[in-house]
């Protein structure tokens, strides 16, 4: 997100003036009855099996996602209540569901889960390699019908020590080559 911002100034301080209309009461969430359902796309990219996760690893991966969203989380009575992190007022069931796409892009049945065995893709994955069919990886499908995650070996760090385990952006900032 700080290479976004870094690339359009404008940009972080959009992000605030939304957050501050928010918090302010100026954008109201719409009342519902039934929580939003997101439809999950999972693209995994391994290497001959290396790093091709099960299918019930994904299914635990998005109930604990599911727990977390509705604070049904096993920890969710350890919410920080700090001047710091001061969290536990606010947090609540968000009413969102994340469920593995049941329709691809096409209208066709699928399981959610796009498998390629790709180990240019797979091994310090980035935006350029994991998230295009081009470069290795697998493609998006339409970010404004599908919540897109990818599963690679590991992550480029930039030479930096340590790990990478993952990372996103917010939604409706930056571009779509980046979204995931």
């Amino acid at each position: 997100m700080q290479e976004q911002f870094e690339q359009n100034p404008s940009l972080e301080n959009q992000m605030y003036d939304r957050y501050d209309r928010i918090s302010s009461g100026q954008i109201v969430a719409q009342d519902r009855v039934d929580p939003i359902i997101i439809p999950v796309v999972v693209h995994i990219i391994h290497d001959n099996e290396i790093g091709n996760i099960s299918y019930a690893q994904i299914q635990d991966a998005i109930g604990m996602l599911n727990q977390d969203f509705s604070q049904t989380n096993p920890d969710a009575g350890s919410v920080r209540n700090t001047a710091t992190a001061p969290f536990a007022p606010v947090a609540s069931d968000m009413e969102v569901q994340f469920a593995l796409a049941k329709i691809d892009p096409n209208g066709n049945c699928t399981n959610g889960i796009e498998r390629r065995n790709a180990a240019i893709g797979t091994y310090d994955g980035d935006d350029d390699v994991s998230k295009t069919y081009a470069g290795g990886g697998l493609d998006a499908w339409d970010r404004n019908k599908y919540f897109n995650i990818w599963v690679v070996n590991s992550i480029d760090n930039g030479g930096d020590p340590g790990y990478i385990l993952g990372y996103a952006q917010f939604p409706t900032w930056g571009s779509a080559s980046t979204y995931g």
